[in-house]
């Protein structure tokens, strides 16, 4: 006859029971899940016409909402570097992005007559030169 370890024996019986027991609270638990509907707290994104900004045209403004920049205000919280690297992803680095959050943050104010004036000083987007 073949003599066990007490240890062993307890652990090999009450070792099998705490399992089962955890595997059938888990089993309750999800059977917990209440079947209440999930409310959607979706918010309606916005988009606007970034081509009203000197230098944006309908191409960048393509890229632009590719990279989840969608309003006047994300525009202008974006870093002029991080818009410089997304037009060079996408072959526009000719493009010079340096006023872009600037105008953004007129429009988003809505002092449209000093952004038109100045888009009259700018040339695609950026201060014309004098030579």
């Amino acid at each position: 006859m073949v003599s066990y370890n007490k240890k062993f024996l307890r652990w090999f019986f009450f070792g099998l029971k705490d399992n089962i027991i955890e595997k059938k609270k888990k089993i309750e638990k999800s059977k917990k899940i209440s079947l209440k509907p999930i409310k959607k707290t979706s918010k309606k994104i916005v988009k606007v016409d970034f081509t009203k900004i000197e230098g944006i045209g309908p191409k960048i403004q393509t890229v632009l909402r590719k990279n989840k920049i969608y309003t006047y205000k994300d525009l202008e919280n974006s870093k002029i570097e991080n818009i410089k690297k997304i037009l060079n992803k996408n072959s526009l680095q000719r493009h010079i992005p340096d006023t872009w959050p600037k105008q953004a943050k007129m429009a988003r104010e809505g002092r449209w007559k000093e952004l038109e004036k100045w888009q009259d000083e700018l040339f695609g987007g950026r201060k014309r030169w004098n030579f």
